[in-house]
């Protein structure tokens, strides 16, 4: 077979590779992808942040939620903070691009709706974790959950001073 013959023959036959952004294929089984967190089920503990070897959660309050961000780029697909999660609030997924000119597009948010302290004002505990308290403890206790440890501490110590 000739050199032109050969060249003519694969100008029209189909490519051998798949065409990428056009056809995509699926993630492996047990592919480590990018991380995302359910913010319904996510109670802003901290656990994730503290476990993370490469600091790449951050968890802080702001006006009445507690903002968990998850940095991408800054992220190497350990899954301690998955495996740690005492509620099994993160997961990975499947999605493995993470091409992109903006940098808020590398990074998961997840917006915890919290409660603030009745005393201070300050917030201190999600919304779901004070349900799940007050299940446990019953409606006697509802005004503790309503306050964050340190008002809780001295209205406790208040009462028992003036028990005396």
């Amino acid at each position: 077979m000739s050199f032109k013959s050969m060249v003519f023959k694969k100008l029209f036959q189909k490519p051998w590779t798949e065409i990428y952004p056009k056809i995509k294929r699926p993630a492996p089984e047990g592919f480590r992808g990018k991380i995302v967190v359910d913010d319904n089920i996510c109670r802003a503990c901290g656990t994730c942040v503290r476990v993370c070897p490469s600091n790449a959660i951050e968890l802080y309050p702001e006006e009445n939620v507690f903002i968990l961000k998850i940095y991408h780029e800054k992220c190497i697909r350990c899954g301690e903070c998955i495996s740690k999660c005492p509620f099994s609030a993160m997961k990975f997924v499947e999605e493995y691009e993470f091409i992109s000119t903006h940098q808020s597009s590398l990074m998961s948010m997840a917006k915890i709706p919290a409660l603030k302290c009745v005393a201070c004002g300050k917030l201190f505990v999600s919304k779901v974790e004070v349900s799940d308290i007050l299940g446990k403890l019953g409606k006697d206790y509802e005004y503790l959950s309503l306050m964050c440890e340190d008002c809780r501490r001295q209205m406790v110590a208040q009462k028992i001073a003036f028990k005396k």
